[in-house]
């Protein structure tokens, strides 16, 4: 009886051991999937911004001071900016989300939002929404992933 006992408790041992090493298995195979999910979906979503000429058009203006909306003798209709801002906030909440991470944020667009941010039309543009709206929630991403941006700039130098 004692011997049954002792077999049913090595196969109940070996079962978990089993049981232990497929959930790890599994575990580890989704973790590396989600990794790689993750890069494509980076890729993918840099290689978007990159091929989108008015986007790059936007950027390059910004990065050399010139006049941004046609009202100020630019090439611009709010419209546009308010799709290039939002273009960061959406890069923002696939952050949050999980789907993106925020060192390929940084790496891949913490130039072009701290420029932008620092632009005296697009600062002016966005105090004017606001106060237009009477909601100071909007570009409210944009402008939390710039100060974090400088944060990390500044970690970054020390």
């Amino acid at each position: 009886m004692a011997e049954t006992n002792n077999f049913q408790k090595f196969i109940l041992f070996l079962i978990f051991i089993v049981i232990t090493i497929g959930v790890s298995l599994i575990y580890i195979e989704l973790h590396n999937n989600n990794s790689i999910q993750r890069s494509k979906f980076s890729h993918e979503v840099i290689t978007y911004f990159l091929d989108n000429k008015r986007f790059n058009d936007i950027a390059n203006d910004i990065y050399d001071k010139k006049p941004i909306f046609k009202s100020n003798g630019g090439l611009w209709e709010e419209s546009d900016i308010d799709d290039y801002l939002g273009y960061y906030e959406n890069i923002d909440d696939y952050v949050q989300a999980g789907s993106l991470n925020l060192r390929d944020e940084f790496n891949n667009y913490s130039d072009d939002v701290l420029t932008a941010y620092h632009n005296k039309e697009i600062r002016a543009y966005i105090e004017q929404i606001r106060a237009k709206a009477h909601d100071n929630d909007y570009y409210v991403k944009f402008e939390e992933m710039a100060k974090m941006f400088e944060e990390m700039n500044k970690k970054a130098m020390h």
